[in-house]
Parts: structure tokens; C-alpha cells; sequence
């Protein structure tokens, strides 16, 4: 009975090493990495997948959990460790984190980890099965663009994005303060909401130039929520896809009420420098330089 009972254990172990390795194969090509963490035994096993990732191609890494623990980075182990407790507890249905991995060159990557316990028929955890995937590239990615998305809602100038027929995309703090409208009360309308009535057919001949040239740059004329004009520095730019097809046009507008009336201001002391230079102070006659440049 036992050598019978042994030959079982034998022959199930294949089976499972047989199962191990055609996962292994199906995920190789998926570039996602199997976990196994066996409790009762406190044993982990991971596919050959992980130590392409972590950069140990080659080099012998054992499979404990003491050696996957080193190498998660200090500030996210906690959540983490938090999470598989929760899974363990059956307080989650899975466990879903992405983390920072130490790379064997030192630097970090980004892992996501999916996986869900398995549990006995007490309603203890035996063991947490599932995957991880690198995600380092899709992740900084993802963090650029909100680092982006940040810089660019806390500017002081206007930045707005519409589609190619100049409906408004997005629409930043800056423009609120230059131009009066809330978010909600702009997103979808058309951007002709902002031009004086006069200059309403401005937007055509602005696109055509744009499409041509791929930019433009020019000082123009707005109107605010409540009808005021605001001449502005306009710079427009393509938003194109990986492919090079346009898809969305970036405005960036600056006021430059002030400098417009500096320029006004240094006008009309040019104008009057011009007059006394050529009239007399006391009474207003033209003067010798004046008559000099007539004759």
C-alpha cells in the first residue's frame, strides 16, 4: 500500500511538473511571469520569465520568498504585504498591486502582480497562484503623462485642446483665470465661443494655415465670459499620433493686455516727445525745426 501510495504522490507530482511547464511555455509567449506561494510548506515557486525580468538571465536565484521580499522596494513592500494579508483573510477577491522591483543592474521596474489564494475546505489559505507582468514601460508612461498633466493644469498661461473641428477637449486652470468659464461650461463647445464677433471666421483660415505648416503664431483678439476683449499671444500646435495623423490641435495663449498697453503708453510719449520738439513751449507754434522739415 504505501509503495502503491508512493507512485501516486510520484505520478501526480509529474503531472503537476508536466502542467508547471506548459504554463510556463503559454506565459513565455504572454512575457508574464507564474507565482506560486505554497503556506504550508512556505515555498514559492516562479517561472524562468522572472529572472529575465529582474535581469538574472543565466545566474542561479533561489525560489524563496526571502529573495522575491529583498528585492521589492522599501516604500511599496508595506502595501503590498497588506494586500496578500487581506487575500489570505478572504477580505479580497484578488490581489492586485503594482509595485517597484529591484533590477539586478540596480535600477527599478515596475511589476504588476495579479494573483488569488486558494483555500482548504476549513477556509484556510493553502496557497496564492497567479501572475506578474513587467509594466515598467507602460508605467512611466502613464506617470510622465500626469506629471505633464499637472504642469500644464497648474500654469498660469491658457492651454487648451480641441479636436480638429475646434471643439474644446481640455481646458486648464489658466483659461479659467484668463477667460471666466469653469471646466464644465466650455468642454464640447466649439472654440469660436471665445472670438469677438468680427473675427468669428478667424478659426477657418487659423486651421488651414496650421494644417499647412504644422504651427501657428500670431497676436489675436478674445473675448471673455463677460464680454471682454483680451488681446492675446496665440501659439498652435499638432498633436499627431505614432503614425504622424493629426489629432488634435494644443492652443497656448498668453495675455498681453499689459504689454499692449505699455506699447500704447510708449506711442503716445513718442507722439508727444515729436510735438515739443517741434512747437514752441509757450505758445503752441510750430517751431524753427518744424518749418525746417515742411520747407
Amino acid at each position: 500500500k504505501i509503495t502503491l501510495k508512493n507512485e501516486e504522490l510520484k505520478s501526480n507530482q509529474q503531472k503537476t511538473n508536466i502542467i508547471k511547464k506548459r504554463m510556463d511555455l503559454a506565459f513565455e509567449g504572454n512575457r508574464d511571469t507564474i507565482w506560486d506561494w505554497d503556506f504550508i510548506q512556505n515555498k514559492l515557486y516562479i517561472s524562468e520569465r522572472w529572472r529575465d525580468i529582474v535581469g538574472f538571465t543565466n545566474i542561479n536565484v533561489d525560489d524563496k520568498i526571502q529573495e522575491w521580499k529583498a528585492r521589492v522596494h522599501p516604500e511599496d513592500i508595506h502595501t503590498l504585504i497588506r494586500k496578500i494579508v487581506e487575500n489570505k483573510q478572504g477580505l479580497s477577491d484578488y490581489l492586485d498591486d503594482t509595485h517597484r522591483v529591484k533590477h539586478h543592474d540596480g535600477h527599478w521596474i515596475w511589476i504588476h502582480m495579479r494573483d488569488k489564494c486558494q483555500f482548504n475546505k476549513h477556509g484556510d489559505a493553502i496557497r496564492m497562484t497567479g501572475t506578474q507582468s513587467d509594466v515598467t514601460q507602460e508605467t512611466n508612461l502613464r506617470l510622465k503623462n500626469r506629471q505633464l498633466a499637472q504642469i500644464i493644469e497648474q500654469t498660469n498661461d491658457s492651454i487648451i485642446s480641441t479636436d480638429l473641428d475646434g471643439y474644446i477637449a481640455s481646458w486648464n486652470a489658466g483659461s479659467e483665470n484668463l477667460f471666466g468659464y469653469v471646466y464644465e461650461e466650455v468642454i464640447g463647445k466649439h472654440i469660436s465661443l471665445l472670438y469677438p464677433q468680427d473675427t468669428a471666421n478667424a478659426f477657418e483660415e487659423v486651421i488651414e494655415e496650421l494644417l499647412q505648416s504644422g504651427k501657428y503664431n500670431s497676436d489675436v483678439y478674445f473675448k471673455d465670459k463677460y464680454k471682454k476683449i483680451i488681446p492675446a499671444s496665440l501659439s498652435l500646435s499638432l498633436l499627431k499620433d505614432e503614425r504622424g495623423h493629426a489629432l488634435n490641435m494644443i492652443g497656448y495663449i498668453n495675455d498681453i493686455s499689459k504689454r499692449k498697453e505699455a506699447e500704447k503708453e510708449l506711442l503716445i510719449q513718442k507722439r508727444t516727445l515729436r510735438y515739443q520738439a517741434h512747437h514752441d513751449v509757450l505758445t503752441g507754434l510750430p517751431n524753427r525745426m518744424s518749418f525746417s522739415e515742411k520747407l
